[in-house]
């Protein structure tokens, strides 16, 4: 093959890679559609909280992005300073790497404590639709998942 037939071949790929993702993004997604709305609204929907569990719930909420917004700067200030080794050519060092993979390691621990006090919120006939809710989260609170 000469070098223009790979070139077009790789432009080809590009093009049809950027179609699928566009698509998957904006409606071809198997779960485009489900959770148009936030998540938090959604959560209310389908477990059909009443007013007071709502009052709560946002409580909760509040309470854990003001946890994750701190993890989340700090998190922010170690790569920043972890990649700035790599004006200098150094390499980052294990102890730098392991504080990023803490603070990860931290948000994991508030995001599950954090689902684990919204289940305490439910009343018992809520649990049964919580513990179906739970395969919904990682769609749910990712990027692609809300719309």
């Amino acid at each position: 093959m000469n070098k223009t037939r790979v070139l077009w071949s790789l432009l080809i790929v590009c093009l049809l890679s950027n179609v699928f993702l566009l698509w998957r993004s904006f409606g071809g997604h198997p779960h485009h559609g489900r959770h148009k709305q936030e998540p938090k609204h959604h959560i209310i929907e389908v477990l059909q909280l009443d007013e007071s569990q709502r009052k709560e719930f946002e409580k909760l909420i509040q309470e854990h992005r003001g946890k994750v917004e701190s993890l989340e700067q700090e998190l922010v200030q170690v790569r920043t300073g972890m990649y700035a080794l790599l004006a200098d050519s150094a390499q980052a060092n294990a102890q730098q790497i392991l504080a990023v993979t803490h603070i990860q390691s931290q948000m994991e621990q508030v995001h599950f404590a954090h689902f684990k006090a919204i289940r305490a919120l439910c009343k018992p006939d809520q649990l049964e639709r919580f513990d179906k809710l739970t395969s919904e989260f990682p769609n749910l609170f990712s990027p692609r998942g809300r719309h």
